[in-house]
């Protein structure tokens, strides 16, 4: 006998949840299988902070890629063709050099919203010829890497309209409920491509100094080329300490990148690293090398010392370019620029260092976290322990007022003694 209609359909509607019910139980796993499909590709973002070799860096690995060093066959260091900086910067053909100066720093200024750097190029024009140049390179199946050391802003608390930009503090004013770092992010992630057959992976590296004074004679120096201001001057000024804070704060720049969901984030301690190239002198893992060895994970053979080489390459010596410090501000410009006493600067690096301590057990030291660190003699909150004297929530700018403090008194404390 036929069967009834209504048989059928209560056949129907059995069969319906049942698959209702396999996709709500296994939903997890579909996602898995679905994922297991897509190729994974990687971006690689490495946004500083400013003075800690991120020049040297830059020069040295977009030199390699300008080279098309086989080892990094499968990566992109992206700039934007003729033919793509044409078709959206017509008017400014002439312009096109400024796409290799400094890393990304171009398209990190638009970024930012950013006028004041390269002003004659436009904004959004810059954005697009970068748009459609990654995704180009993504879809050719390339992994990506963006290296500026002006996305330091990120680890900006306030974003000040002599380094911000004009656009983005009005973008800030108008949202009460994101930070300038936060916008900054967002707009990194619109630029980012995406494929529908291509899973994206990014990672993010952090250069650290561990002499948070030396850093911050670096800093000044930076500030202030002709040489002429002393350095009590540039940490009590305002505008030249405070507005630039966020140079300093490499940590603060790995926390934001963790929070964003970034997938992996190195911490490279350039000290870290100075050693280790001590125990074999002349031949240097340089910057370049290690991101592109260890971050990057390309083709790369490692000598017996653990220095670091391209694969294809001879082991051969290094040029490295020595960052600002106290002894060479010293020798370069005389005594009477550092004008600090030993006393006063250990205070303000046992500061920075508190700070950064505090950063690193909150949120850097969990259990479940995607920080990995590269040349630290031991994890980092293990050093800590002598530093830390009070338990303090990690914000910075408070910290640049203490430090402030230290120098005012260290100044012009006699002064207020003698009233």
């Amino acid at each position: 006998m036929a069967p009834s209609i209504w048989r059928i359909g209560l056949l129907l509607l059995a069969f319906q949840a049942k698959r209702i019910l396999s996709t709500v139980v296994h939903g997890d796993e579909w996602q898995v299988e679905e994922h297991a499909h897509k190729r994974v590709q990687v971006v690689a973002i490495l946004p500083g902070p400013h003075k800690t070799g991120t020049s040297t860096f830059q020069s040295e690995l977009s030199a390699k890629f300008r080279a098309h060093h086989p080892a990094l066959a499968n990566w992109s260091w992206p700039v934007p063709s003729p033919e793509i900086w044409n078709k959206h910067l017509k008017d400014n053909k002439s312009s096109y050099p400024f796409a290799f100066a400094k890393g990304h720093a171009l398209l990190a200024s638009r970024l930012m919203g950013q006028v004041d750097i390269f002003p004659q190029i436009p904004l959004e024009p810059v954005l697009q010829a970068y748009r459609e140049t990654l995704q180009q390179d993504w879809e050719a199946g390339k992994n990506l890497i963006l290296a500026a050391e002006h996305l330091d802003a990120l680890a900006s608390e306030f974003l000040p309209s002599s380094t911000a930009g004009w656009e983005l503090q009005q973008q800030h004013a108008n949202n009460y409920t994101q930070t300038g770092s936060q916008l900054l992010w967002k707009r990194i992630q619109d630029i980012l491509p995406s494929h529908p057959t291509i899973q994206r992976k990014i990672i993010g590296g952090v250069f650290y100094r561990d002499s948070k004074t030396d850093h911050l004679i670096s800093l000044c120096h930076q500030i202030d080329r002709n040489g002429d201001t002393r350095l009590s001057d540039c940490i009590l000024s305002d505008h030249k300490f405070k507005n630039y804070h966020y140079w300093l704060n490499g940590l603060k720049l790995a926390q934001v990148l963790q929070e964003n969901n970034v997938d992996e984030v190195y911490i490279l301690n350039t000290a870290g690293l100075e050693r280790a190239n001590n125990q074999s002198p002349g031949i240097l893992s340089s910057l370049d090398l290690v991101v592109a060895c260890e971050m990057m994970q390309v083709p790369c053979h490692r000598t017996a010392l653990g220095q670091w080489h391209l694969q294809g390459d001879p082991i051969t010596t290094t040029h490295r370019r020595v960052e600002p410090d106290r002894l060479n501000v010293q020798q370069s410009h005389g005594l009477e620029r550092i004008d600090l006493n030993q006393t006063t600067l250990q205070s303000i690096d046992q500061i920075l260092k508190e700070y950064d301590c505090q950063v690193a057990e909150k949120y850097l030291n969990q259990e479940r976290t995607t920080i990995r660190y590269l040349y630290f003699e031991a994890p980092f909150v293990r050093e800590c322990s002598r530093w830390m004297t009070q338990q303090l929530e990690p914000v910075f700018l408070p910290v640049v007022d203490r430090v402030q403090s230290i120098v005012f008194d260290a100044v012009y404390g006699h002064m207020w003694d003698e009233l």
